[in-house]
Formats: structure tokens, C-alpha cells, sequence
């Protein structure tokens, strides 16, 4: 019972991200992307889903991978995605992704320089490491 339990609580993280700011699912009267695509759009990443595996293996199911939204279209253009991994009493933020509302292109924050890089730029710099 309690390997269901802890399976119906990942899949509910992995299906969905928190809202942190205000607002709706999209803009009234857009025709973008909704916030469900955009986080659809991110979770399908081959990095991400290998980065949320990593967490539940790596963690023994004490941890879990978790998203928030922290931006709309209305606010910025473009949807704003945490990725987080999430403990009993603690949470370190992965990274941070933009899903542009109209085109659907999803950029990658760089904190060291700034500014959103694009999805070509951070596969190569994640090859490096």
C-alpha cells in the first residue's frame, strides 16, 4: 500500500507544476501555448527525465522531483519553469527553464552570465561536465 501511495505521489509531481505567482492557465484570449503544454513541453526533455530518475534512484524515493511555475505569458511572454528536487525539509532548484508562449522554443536560465540560453548552447555546455 505504501509503494502505491509513494507512486501515486511522484506521478502527481512529475504531471504537474505549482503555481507560485498569480494567475490563470494562460492569458484570456491567447492563442500560445497553456501551462500544461509548456510543462509538458520541459518534463519530455531527455536531460530532464533523466535528471528525475537520477533524483528518485539516487534518493531512494526520499526525494522527489518538483516544478513551479513562476511566470505566465502575461507577465513576461513566455512561461518560467523551476525544476526543484525536493526533500522532507528541503528543496535545491535544479534549473530554470522559459517556454515561449507563441513558438513553444524552450530556453535554458544561465546564472552566471544572465541571462536565458538556448536548448543547443546548454546541451553543449552540459557535454563538458
Amino acid at each position: 500500500m505504501r509503494r502505491i501511495l509513494i507512486g501515486m505521489f511522484l506521478t502527481a509531481g512529475l504531471l504537474g507544476c505549482e503555481r507560485t505567482s498569480g494567475g490563470g492557465s494562460s492569458p484570456s484570449g491567447s492563442r500560445g501555448m497553456t501551462r500544461q503544454q509548456a510543462q509538458q513541453a520541459v518534463w519530455r526533455l531527455p536531460e530532464v527525465a533523466r535528471w528525475s530518475e537520477n533524483v528518485r534512484r539516487k534518493s531512494l524515493g526520499r526525494a522527489i522531483p518538483a516544478c513551479t511555475v513562476e511566470q505566465g505569458p502575461a507577465e513576461g511572454g513566455g512561461w518560467v519553469l523551476s525544476l526543484w528536487e525536493r526533500h522532507q525539509r528541503k528543496q535545491f532548484m535544479w534549473n530554470r527553464f522559459r517556454v515561449d508562449a507563441d513558438s513553444g522554443d524552450i530556453t535554458v536560465w544561465n546564472p552566471i552570465q544572465g541571462r536565458y540560453m538556448s536548448l543547443a548552447e546548454w546541451r553543449k555546455r552540459m557535454a563538458l561536465k
